[in-house]
């Protein structure tokens, strides 16, 4: 049975459908005369928003910035999400593993450098819908990463593409070799994306 955010949320998220596909004039009814140009948009927000706080148990509005002081908070973090609000991560000496980070809007900046990696593959998953993504990793280990943008610029460990629904995969050197490896998956909808090693 729906929780009572969860009803409310549905209830917004058709809501604001039904008065985007009346907008775009695919159904035609009286109440596409006052509808303002974007706001259904933020009702779908909405409605997201309380489908899901009730499925997790941590904030999803406002940004994060983990450093080494923090260094406990990201030990203990698998998946990451924010429907509003930056991510920012600086990792000396803190292990990458296999961990997910998207936010809605905002953007999500992870400075690796001076992060280490357990044996094996470690994986990181990172998205974002209206943001830029930027990774900076180290030199000392392997990686494969695939990153996409629907609109917006792409710079993958030193080539660049741009365009309309790009996509770029690259691997280091030394990766087919590696007993430690980094895999990486970037994505944006309207937004940059920067994966180098520093």
């Amino acid at each position: 049975m729906l929780q009572k955010s969860e009803f409310w949320g549905a209830v917004l998220l058709v809501i604001g459908l039904i008065m985007i596909i009346g907008r775009l004039t695919v159904v035609d009814y009286d109440l596409r005369h006052f509808i303002g140009s974007l706001w259904p948009l933020f009702l779908i927000i909405i409605g997201v928003a309380l489908i899901a706080s009730h499925k997790r148990s941590s904030t999803l509005f406002g940004d994060v910035k983990i450093d080494q002081a923090s260094r406990e908070v990201y030990d203990s973090i698998r998946e990451l999400n924010r429907i509003f609000g930056d991510i920012s991560i600086r990792g000396d000496n803190m292990e990458i593993g296999s961990r997910s980070f998207s936010t809605v809007f905002g953007d999500i900046e992870m400075d690796l450098v001076k992060a280490t990696a357990r044996e094996g593959i470690n994986s990181l998953y990172v998205s974002a819908v209206f943001g830029d993504i930027t990774l900076a990793l180290p030199q000392n280990i392997e990686v494969l990463s695939y990153c996409s943008s629907a609109f917006g610029d792409l710079y993958n460990l030193g080539a660049a593409k741009s365009g309309i629904t790009s996509n770029l995969t690259r691997r280091t050197e030394g990766y087919e070799k590696a007993a430690t490896t980094l895999h990486i998956t970037a994505r944006t909808t309207f937004g940059d994306i920067k994966i180098y090693r520093a």
